[in-house]
């Protein structure tokens, strides 16, 4: 570990990085802070409207500077790189922002949704200095807790609703191109992040309560892996070859698995940990970490060739279990949040 930072509370926003190296935390009651990568110090927290609680949405930030961040006062928050407000658009129906922004690359539109009292209030919004809706399409279901995810040539936007649902909409226009039930009953839980993860060929990957399912971008599934009892309540990461890695648990029994394109498990490996919002990551080496628990794990990504995982290294230094905040590749650095209000760096010391 080459620092840590005392938040004001746990933390469970996972946490963005500007074109800058600035790390931005969504936070308990500020909503937002940012931290300086170099020693951990605080460079500023918003002060506007304390006590909004963006503890849930993880901030986005785009490459004029500007960072979204929604939060639990029924607003999407736009920040300047300087810590000032830009705008806050406010949900008039009641709904908490705890979804987290995506920005897309069709005229730099963001894409937010809130939980409108289970109606899945879902917009796009325009950047500039005034909060300025393109469009809004209501998906019919929950909107909580996930990030939505773009087409590779950022023509199409996928959200799931509910932990059941998974819709694909224009990005332009917010039409909704199609939409595909994958499971019998929808979920109601607000901490399990179903966020859709695209792989190159563009289908669209979703982890739910009854496995991992592979969509094809024209809506129509292609197959499901089944973890049994255990369930996913994370995404899952796709590897520099294809590989996808999944957490899947049944209380704190997690499972990690290794799986080809097509479905087909390469390895696995037993994790203690409720593998709950805290989504593996791929460095550009192939390497892959995984938060659960107490510790911080580096896979290869080949597993040990007989079936099992083979960890590179762990570190189990937390003072309280980690999940809800995912881990974030830096610089030759990672960053991890856990729920002892604390975000942690996590790397190579270099001179």
């Amino acid at each position: 570990m080459l620092w840590s930072y005392k938040g004001r509370n746990r933390l469970v926003s996972t946490p963005a990085i500007g074109q800058d190296g600035t790390i931005y935390l969504g936070h308990g009651r500020n909503p937002l802070c940012a931290i300086d990568p170099a020693d951990g110090e605080e460079v500023w927290c918003t002060t506007k409207n304390r006590g909004t609680f963006a503890d849930r949405s993880s901030p986005a930030a785009a490459a004029n500077g500007n960072i979204y961040i929604g939060g639990r006062d029924n607003d999407l928050w736009s920040v300047l790189a300087n810590g000032e407000t830009q705008w806050q658009f406010h949900i008039q129906t009641d709904g908490d922002v705890t979804t987290s922004p995506v920005i897309g690359n069709l005229g730099g539109l963001i894409y937010i949704g809130s939980d409108s009292l289970s109606a899945g209030y879902f917009y796009a919004m325009r950047p500039g200095p005034v909060a300025d809706p393109a469009w809004l399409n209501i998906l019919g279901g929950g909107l909580r807790n996930v990030s939505p995810a773009l087409s590779h040539d950022g023509t199409v936007v996928y959200v799931t609703t509910s932990g059941y649902r998974l819709h694909a909409l224009d990005a332009l226009t917010g039409i909704q191109l199609w939409d595909l039930v994958l499971e019998r009953r929808r979920n109601g839980a607000r901490g399990p992040n179903y966020t859709p993860v695209v792989g190159d060929d563009g289908t669209i990957y979703v982890g739910l309560d009854e496995g991992l399912f592979a969509v094809a971008p024209d809506g129509t599934l292609k197959w499901r892996f089944k973890t049994g009892r255990r369930r996913i309540f994370s995404p899952p990461a796709i590897g520099i070859d294809g590989t996808l890695f999944v957490g899947a648990a049944r209380r704190t029994d997690g499972m990690f698995f290794a799986l080809t394109p097509e479905g087909v498990e390469k390895w696995s490996t037993p994790i203690k940990g409720r593998l709950f919002n805290t989504a593996p990551v791929v460095d550009a080496a192939g390497t892959v970490y995984l938060a659960a628990d107490r510790t911080l794990r580096a896979f290869h990504p080949e597993g040990d060739g007989e079936g099992g995982a083979s960890v590179k290294w762990a570190l189990s230094g937390f003072a309280r279990r980690v999940f809800d905040s995912g881990t974030v590749i830096g610089d030759r650095v990672l960053y991890q949040g856990s729920r002892d209000t604390r975000l942690y760096a996590i790397g190579d010391q270099i001179e």
